[in-house]
């Protein structure tokens, strides 16, 4: 729908996104579903333990097991489910893409060498389609892993405080590290897309 903004690789994914905005809320649900039932499984069977083991109590043993052996099938369906359409998007994103550069080539015609290198068509076509489906992969396990972050937060600063605000503050800036150290990755990648255009 409406022609892209080529110009900005944001409004570009933006644009692509909304392309599809139905099974990437259904791969997020699915995201959630998977990893927050996961996330649930620790605490259930340390309540399995403390109940069941502890406490010597055989009805709550059984009924912790039966809501751990629940959750593993959760996780399960919800993981095959996430995969399944998050396989989707990274293929509609992908050929989409595609789609999008044969028209533009269509439209263009015999002014598309002038203006544009062959190679560099071609790596648009190939890399980056791939790419931008690929970006359109990660938004369910981005959405369920944001939520299971919450989800196993609020339990550790439930069982113990300290422990709690370490994850809470630990996680984030474990992550913002790993950040700088992507960037040579990052540069080495465009180098190689940019050798990958002038080869082809």
């Amino acid at each position: 729908p409406g022609a892209p903004d080529l110009r900005s690789p944001t409004r570009f994914l933006l644009w692509v996104a909304r392309g599809q905005l139905g099974t990437l809320a259904l791969g997020v649900v699915y995201g959630v579903a998977w990893m927050g039932a996961l996330a649930v499984v620790p605490a259930l069977v340390g309540r399995a333990i403390d109940r069941g083991v502890a406490e010597g109590d055989t009805a709550g043993l059984l009924a912790g097991s039966a809501l751990i052996l629940a959750a593993g099938l959760v996780s399960a369906v919800a993981g095959i489910l996430r995969h399944r359409t998050a396989v989707g998007n990274w293929l509609t994103a992908t050929y989409r893409v595609q789609q999008l550069l044969v028209r533009q080539a269509v439209r263009l015609g015999g002014s598309l060498p002038r203006r544009v290198p062959t190679g560099e068509v071609a790596a648009v076509g190939a890399h980056d389609a791939e790419r931008i489906g690929g970006a359109m992969d990660i938004v369910a396990r981005l959405a369920g892993a944001v939520v299971s972050f919450a989800v196993v937060a609020v339990l550790m600063l439930r069982t113990s405080a300290t422990l709690g605000l370490l994850v809470v503050a630990g996680v984030p800036l474990l992550s913002a590290a790993v950040g700088p150290l992507l960037r040579p990755l990052h540069r080495r990648r465009a180098r190689h897309r940019e050798l990958v255009g002038a080869l082809t």
